[in-house]
């Protein structure tokens, strides 16, 4: 059997929170599948949780702004130029 994850249950797989039943599931698959575009879901999301903390803009290593344009190209960017 092969499953496509979607994002809402690879982040429950990932904290453990999925239903029993569904933890079955994916164990029983001899394929599990995430696309590429929940990578893309999860930074978006955390990236939304920096604006309610404020620290939006910040690299995660340093502490340092990250540049205007960088955002713009990348707004998940969780680094600056010099950490990515």
């Amino acid at each position: 059997m092969r499953l496509l994850l979607d994002t809402n249950a690879l982040v429950r797989w990932h904290l453990e929170k999925l239903r029993p039943a569904a933890v079955r599931t994916v164990r029983r698959a001899d394929l599990v599948a995430v696309s590429a575009i929940s990578a893309w879901e999860i930074a978006i999301k955390r990236a939304l949780g920096k604006l309610d903390r404020g620290d939006y803009g910040k690299c995660e290593t340093c502490g340092k702004e990250i540049a205007e344009a960088r955002l713009e190209a990348m707004p998940a960017a969780r680094y600056c130029i010099d950490h990515a």
